[in-house]
């Protein structure tokens, strides 16, 4: 059946405001694919194209054989393609897509198809991007991200997308607006959850460099969202095979990151460090050890919070090498802690001298003398008493009280969960 005179004017009127909006070099690329593709569907065809020209001529009775290669479906169908190339005109290095040059269209179309078949014409045309964006949160033809149609069905032609965007968009020093990188990087996690990571793995030590660069920047919302996608790269098993090895690396990183001055970027990392629980437990474990004999505050405390994370997800990985390699780190925190209260204790100090001292080990005290206990009473519930007993005499007779009724109320607080003022006793 043929298309009405009506029906490919409506198309073709669509593809003209379309045009319009784009510079009149993309309209002459445009136009000139359109012109292709009408050459290789239609048997007999003049040159001219009935989409790109609005002229009532190529709808005459006279021109039967344009009318017989150009049913209702063959139309959209090549409206659809011509879309797609001039999305992807910014990565071609002619400004042609290379599924123009030297393939069948109609291998093309099928592939689309397959990618777009729930993709309809609007008569709508909403184009906001520019000629050398691609769309981050913009809509594509009238589709936006919200659509039942839109992200997912768009499959890895959106996904590779948008990775190629945000290299070009996101490395530190580009003059793209923070809040469209945010945009940029925020995809990234509904890709990672929604399993569509083929262009992540294939690219993903340049996309770890680039996440680590941002993550070092000092915009608190964008590095919440890049410890959000680290989080999601901890969770996902289709990149397990990717992160593991820069598990130091990043232990490190995020590490670094409990260290902000911003609460939300440390809650995020808090978060992110619980992920990493998927992480070898060896390796974090020897890569925490040390920092926690060495690093002052708040990097100890960071890592003593993770470390206490990854005990209580993995206790059964505990051995005994794992505590000769914890605990005397943990016990070194607290002598350092009771030393300090005591030098706050002596009166003979010069006043001044005393303030700075009790400045700075108030918030000290009771962060990390908490952390260090929380951390022992986790080994302690893995390990059991009799192979942390060695270790536990090492402590005053104040550490043991302390690290005996937190060790108490974790047990009452594990046999009654939903009363625990009943632990406080």
């Amino acid at each position: 059946m043929f298309p009405s005179r009506y029906s490919v004017h409506r198309v073709d009127a669509q593809v003209t405001m379309m045009l319009s909006e784009l510079s009149k070099e993309q309209q002459d690329v445009a136009r000139s694919i359109v012109h292709n593709h009408m050459r290789k569907n239609s048997t007999g065809s003049e040159p001219g194209s009935p989409l790109v020209n609005p002229s009532p001529k190529t709808l005459s009775p006279g021109t039967p054989p344009l009318r017989e290669g150009l049913d209702q479906e063959e139309i959209y169908r090549s409206l659809r393609k011509t879309t797609a190339e001039i999305q992807n005109y910014s990565y071609e290095t002619l400004g042609i897509s290379q599924m123009s040059i030297g393939n069948d269209i109609k291998s093309d179309i099928g592939i689309l198809e397959e990618r777009m078949e729930d993709l309809t014409i609007r008569a709508n045309f909403n184009s906001r991007s520019g000629p050398r964006s691609l769309p981050p949160y913009t809509s594509v033809n009238g589709i936006t991200e919200t659509d039942s149609n839109g992200y997912k069905s768009l499959g890895e032609w959106k996904e590779s997308d948008i990775i190629k965007n945000i290299f070009e968009k996101c490395v530190v020093d580009h003059p793209t607006p923070v809040q469209e990188k945010r945009m940029l990087l925020a995809q990234l996690i509904d890709m990672i959850k929604q399993g569509q990571t083929e262009s992540i793995v294939q690219n993903f030590k340049k996309l770890l460099r680039l996440l680590i660069d941002n993550l070092n920047e000092k915009d608190t919302n964008t590095q919440v969202i890049v410890l959000e996608i680290l989080s999601a790269i901890f969770q996902s098993k289709e990149l397990k095979d990717c992160w593991c090895n820069f598990v130091e690396l990043l232990t490190l990183r995020v590490l670094n990151a409990h260290c902000d001055e911003k609460r939300e970027v440390v809650k995020m990392a808090e978060a992110t460090a619980a992920a990493m629980s998927v992480c070898p437990f060896h390796t974090i474990v020897t890569t925490l050890a040390p920092l926690i004999q060495t690093s002052p505050y708040p990097p100890v405390l960071g890592a003593i919070k993770m470390l206490t994370k990854l005990i209580e997800t993995n206790p059964t990985d505990v051995t005994d090498e794992h505590l000769s390699m914890i605990m005397p780190g943990l016990i070194k925190v607290s002598a350092v802690l009771l030393r300090t209260q005591f030098l706050r204790s002596i009166h003979e100090l010069p006043l001044l001298f005393a303030v700075d001292v009790a400045v700075s080990t108030d918030h000290l005290e009771s962060a990390v003398r908490k952390s260090s206990i929380f951390c022992m009473v986790a080994l302690y519930k893995a390990v059991g008493e009799e192979r942390l007993s060695s270790y536990i005499s090492c402590l005053t007779g104040s550490k043991v009280k302390l690290l005996r009724l937190y060790i108490s109320r974790s047990q009452q607080n594990a046999s009654v969960p939903t009363s625990p003022k009943n632990s406080a006793s």
